[in-house]
């Protein structure tokens, strides 16, 4: 494909973009963590299975820039947005989709128990279709090192993520087809390579 036929979130330029945030390396490390998690071979399931995109152009919420974006065919898994205050970047914004009935199952804990636990991150079923009522959102501020930690006590694994990416690989390819942006997958799949 030309590039200039691309969306933005696939050019170069928007990997460019990213790779300069002070942030890229654990952006990088997030996405490659979650592919482990999802895939036994992530870099054969790329395109079919999986999209990545830089900086998509999204239905932004109030002061917040989409900075990539995981896809596991429709459905966002995985992103990373900027929360914007005057114009300059403030904080970075996590949101992880994960099995609600898995995370349930692993943590011995109802959804409700777990925002009570957890009071620091925003947990929450999805509404997403492609779900199918098996979602489980959860959210978390970068600068919060007590958000954070909860997030590492959080069953954000292979155990409640590969649940989630084996029912969206029943629902097929999804539409982000155009917006994957390859330099950024093949940097996130040459570092999962060494």
């Amino acid at each position: 494909m030309v590039e200039g036929s691309l969306r933005p979130a696939a050019t170069r330029e928007n990997f460019e973009r990213l790779r300069a945030d002070p942030l890229f390396d654990d952006i990088v490390g997030m996405v490659a963590n979650y592919l482990a998690m999802a895939f036994d071979a992530p870099a054969s399931a790329e395109r079919e299975r999986w999209t990545l995109s830089c900086f998509p152009q999204t239905g932004r919420a109030s002061g917040l820039r989409r900075m990539c974006t995981l896809n596991f065919g429709s459905m966002e898994v995985l992103y990373i947005s900027q929360q914007l205050s005057d114009g300059v970047v403030a904080d970075h914004l996590v949101t992880h989709y994960v099995s609600a009935s898995a995370l349930e199952s692993v943590s011995g804990f109802s959804l409700s128990d777990l925002v009570i636990r957890n009071g620091r991150m925003s947990i929450e079923r999805t509404s997403m279709v492609s779900a199918g009522g098996d979602g489980a959102v959860i959210q978390r501020w970068l600068s919060d090192p007590v958000a954070c930690d909860q997030a590492a006590g959080i069953a954000i694994d292979a155990r409640t993520i590969r649940p989630l990416a084996d029912h969206l690989a029943t629902k097929g390819r999804g539409s982000h087809q155009r917006s994957h942006n390859r330099w950024f997958a093949e940097h996130v799949l040459g570092l999962m390579a060494n």
